[in-house]
């Protein structure tokens, strides 16, 4: 066994037993939540995260990985913080869209007890579970119809979120206009791109001009604009 061998092997172990210790700390924090929430105290003690960040830190005793530890504790303490307000508040679910989209009806299938948090791009959903605003993004990453969403597949392989579960949902799209508007009377047909995607064929049949905005505000508000 080589250098390189052996000291991974000695990483799994340590990695092992990291795994166990999270888990007996989370379980402390679920302890201190309940407390929290039965006196009414707030997630973050400042004071108390600043002095406990100079504690561990002497703990360190080669001084050029102290800066190392103090961000791994930091991480550490943020993981602990959205554990309790997840405990305190509830999961928030991010989706992209507004209550009623098809992302919101599979975020609540999912998640039934769950707050969901709606945002106007895929990108913004992603980010609100990053930055720590959510704690799960649902986004749709394939189409029957359309094949893979492009946008989201990016987010994937760029940023730091994995996934941890599907979603299967049956999805129908609808052709909305003014009341007595005939069929043969639309020019151009207005949606999210995904949405125009998995239209193609009958748009294509019906010889329909398109429009996509990737923000459901902005076609709502080209649409209004058109009107007046």
């Amino acid at each position: 066994m080589n250098k390189l061998t052996e000291k991974r092997a000695e990483l799994d172990v340590i990695d092992k037993e990291m795994a166990k210790l999270f888990e007996k700390r989370l379980e402390a924090v679920e302890t201190i939540a309940q407390y929290k929430k039965e006196n009414s105290l707030p997630v973050l003690d400042a004071e108390r995260e600043k002095a406990q960040l100079k504690k561990n830190a002497e703990n360190v005793e080669n001084l050029d990985r102290c800066e190392y530890y103090i961000s791994f504790m930091k991480s550490v303490l943020s993981i602990s913080k959205a554990y309790q307000s997840r405990m305190l508040e509830g999961r928030r679910v991010a989706y992209c869209g507004i209550e009623g989209a098809f992302a919101h009806t599979a975020a609540k299938k999912r998640f039934p007890e769950a707050e969901t948090v709606g945002y106007p791009d895929f990108a913004g959903a992603y980010a609100a579970v990053e930055n720590g605003e959510c704690d799960t993004a649902v986004l749709p990453i394939e189409n029957s119809n359309a094949g893979d969403v492009g946008m989201v597949m990016d987010l994937m392989f760029s940023g730091g979120l994995f996934v941890n579960g599907i979603i299967e949902l049956e999805v129908t799209q609808n052709l909305l206009a003014l009341p007595g508007t005939k069929a043969e009377d639309i020019k151009t047909v207005v949606s999210h791109p995904q949405a125009l995607d998995q239209c193609a064929e009958y748009v294509r049949a019906h010889g329909y001009n398109t429009l996509s905005y990737s923000n459901t505000a902005l076609a709502a508000q080209f649409v209004k604009e058109q009107d007046d």
